[in-house]
């Protein structure tokens, strides 16, 4: 699960390596007019940190993640990196999960991203 930002100061994930477009305006636009790269940024992520994005970008989706995809993306199960943040948001009734997917329930909606901060 990647993204792809467009626009000055914009930022995307694709296969673990996190990007992002120049912010000065005037030089984003002068780079995209000459055909230069208008990457001002990008970092190699390493796997739990890629898993965090991952877990992050799939809240923002109603349906979550489902484990499965997780596992076979990553080689081990949710729950194996964050336990800890799955165990206190569920008791708050913030997110659901019952071993199969992830997602925000309808009061964590509200909250989704504070909710989404525990995962970083």
């Amino acid at each position: 699960m990647g993204y792809v930002g467009v626009g000055s100061g914009a930022f995307s994930l694709i296969d673990g390596v996190r990007t992002s477009n120049e912010k000065d305006i005037c030089k984003y636009t002068d780079g995209i007019n000459e055909n230069k790269n208008i990457k001002s940024f990008h970092e190699h992520l390493q796997i739990n940190q890629f898993a965090s994005e991952t877990v992050i970008m799939a809240l923002r989706l109603r349906q979550g993640i489902s484990n499965a995809d997780f596992y076979k993306r990553f080689g081990y199960k949710i729950e194996d990196q964050f336990g800890e943040q799955i165990n206190s948001l569920s008791k708050d009734g913030l997110i659901s999960y019952k071993g199969e997917r992830l997602k925000l329930t309808e009061k964590g909606l509200f909250v989704a991203d504070t909710v989404m901060t525990e995962f970083i």
